[in-house]
């Protein structure tokens, strides 16, 4: 029987790796490799991922169910193993996520992107809330025990490379980077001429977690409305679930300035370029990241980046962004005001952006990386088997 491999996206609900993946799966049906007809893919039951074997009726899916605690449970303790005896699974690529529960004779790679889980010093664990707090740190010590499992792991950046063997005890050994690739739905752009505008539109295209510092709009909003009287916040979620994430203080400051804010509601990946199209800067207050899909999206689209001042973003964003501290709005909001209105550094910022965007593969190439990967470590399980 023929050793096969378990490609793991069940984790991929929301956000920019759900992209990467269909990107992924995209590829995938244009390489000619035998390796591909040897993939099962695993897949979660909810998001963008939930149908995707419609669109891709060629490949294997299994469904893993991701919305029931209990379905999951029994998943963990039972159900993949099923899977790995009926199909022999030898390697598991889980491609972001802690990795999966496997026997020890499958040979797991995992990709990870928890900033979340190795960044003890973040602002964000100062600013939640002490029930979120014991519940994050629970969900962290899980994931740690999880991805302890692991046999190789592929990572983003170096920053996350560096924190990630401090983390979790691992010799450089274990470590791979795989950088991302942008997004095929989005179109490369370039228009440094239409800059400054009168009005400008900020897209903040991100879910509503609370490291993404969303919560702190309204008193930038205050403060910048006096520096610029006409702009727009763009956020890709709905206002009913913006306005529980706000405290009392903050709802009452909203009110005062919810007309600089506009909901354009949840956008599938192959519609994010709708949001560009309507949108002049990319404006990102995260405390958490790995390697955002707003940075290379935001290069390739051709938008100015305002972004958080932290090491992740500094590291990969470089001089093709301007930096504000998302917990201090009288400077977020002057550094913004100054940076709009500033032709020569926002030209520069996008020229810088599209020479770092030539650093990172194309999807093709990013594809290709992982296959050679996966090829790896078949051999290596192949001769543990042996």
């Amino acid at each position: 029987m023929k050793n096969n491999i378990l490609i793991d996206l069940s984790p991929l609900k929301a956000g920019g790796g759900c992209q990467l993946a269909l990107n992924f799966l995209v590829e995938l049906t244009s390489i000619k490799d035998d390796i591909i007809n040897s993939f099962i893919i695993l897949k979660p039951d909810a998001g963008p991922l939930k149908n995707v074997e419609e669109t891709f009726p060629q490949f294997t899916f299994i469904t893993v169910p991701t919305s029931s605690l209990k379905n999951r449970l029994s998943f963990e303790f039972s159900g993949i193993n099923s899977i790995v005896e009926k199909h022999n699974i030898s390697v598991c690529f889980t491609f972001f996520g802690a990795g999966l529960k496997l026997p020890k004779q499958v040979f797991s790679v995992v990709g990870v992107a928890y900033p979340i889980i190795c960044y003890d010093e973040s602002p964000f664990w100062k600013y939640v809330s002490f029930k979120k707090k014991l519940s994050q740190k629970a969900v962290n010590f899980l994931r740690k025990n999880r991805l302890g499992r692991a046999d190789m792991y592929l990572v983003e950046t170096d920053v996350m490379k560096a924190r990630l063997m401090k983390y979790l005890g691992r010799p450089q050994a274990d470590f791979d980077k795989l950088l991302p690739s942008p997004s095929d739905f989005i179109k490369d752009g370039l228009n440094a001429d239409k800059y400054p505008v009168k009005a400008p539109r900020f897209l903040l295209l991100s879910g509503n977690a609370p490291h993404k510092n969303l919560w702190r709009l309204p008193e930038i909003a205050l403060q910048l409305r006096s520096l610029l009287p006409d702009f727009t916040f763009c956020l890709t979620f709905s206002e009913n679930i913006y306005l529980p994430s706000l405290s009392a203080e903050r709802a009452k400051i909203y009110e005062q300035v919810k007309g600089h804010f506009k909901f354009i509601g949840n956008l599938p990946p192959d519609k994010v370029q709708t949001a560009y199209d309507d949108t002049d800067f990319l404006l990102s207050l995260s405390d958490l990241e790995s390697f955002s899909n707003n940075y290379m999206e935001a290069w390739k689209a051709g938008h100015p980046l305002i972004v958080s001042n932290r090491d992740f973003a500094s590291t990969i964003c470089r001089d093709s962004a301007v930096y504000v501290e998302p917990h201090d709005p009288t400077q977020a909001a002057a550094t913004i005001a100054g940076f709009v209105k500033d032709k020569d550094a926002i030209t520069a910022c996008l020229i810088n952006g599209k020479a770092y965007l030539k650093e990172l593969p194309d999807t093709r190439g990013r594809t290709l990386k992982i296959l050679d990967v996966i090829k790896q470590h078949l051999d290596t399980a192949k001769r543990n088997k042996i």
